[in-house]
């Protein structure tokens, strides 16, 4: 049963990022609470297959449908993250907070320029400074965000031993 907490606050989140998240605009990026989903499930269901790949097509597609951009990119983008997440904390320990910081930003920076990548390879001019500005400030900013929503996730009492 408590798995299908962490499903239910992303569906929250979703609707947050929607939402009042884009209240908290800086410089037009907002943190992407739908990566931080992907990563909290491979965190969090790093030996459960299943949940693990549920998880982090939950959060692909709760971002296909909500966004407006190129609809299925995030469901492959999402599930390479979560597997690479979970491969990643089963071979080194991602228990401290900086650390889990730190693996937010370089994978929403590999996200960023993979979406880049793929847009400009469809058509889409994105300028050089704006190219910089969206992966790394809003990779900043997703990565500073991170902890809360990780905090409130082990608040609900998940946890790698109970699942």
């Amino acid at each position: 049963m408590r798995k299908w907490r962490i499903l239910i606050l992303f569906f929250i989140l979703a609707i947050a990022q929607s939402t009042f998240i884009q209240g908290f605009r800086f410089m037009g990026l907002t943190p992407d609470l739908m990566i931080i989903c992907a990563i909290i499930s491979g965190l969090v269901f790093t030996f459960d297959f299943k949940w693990l790949i549920g998880a982090a097509l939950l959060s692909a597609s709760l971002k296909d449908i909500l966004s407006v951009n190129y609809f299925g990119l995030n469901i492959f983008l999402f599930v390479v993250i979560a597997l690479a997440v979970a491969r990643l904390s089963r071979e080194i320990t991602l228990d401290s907070l900086p650390v889990q910081m730190a693996l937010t930003f370089c994978v929403c920076l590999f996200y960023n320029i993979a979406y880049i990548i793929i847009g400009a390879y469809l058509g889409s001019f994105i300028s050089f400074g704006m190219v910089l500005r969206v992966a790394l400030l809003g990779s900043v900013y997703t990565a500073l965000l991170f902890p809360v929503i990780f905090i409130a996730v082990s608040g609900m009492g998940l946890d790698k031993a109970q699942l």
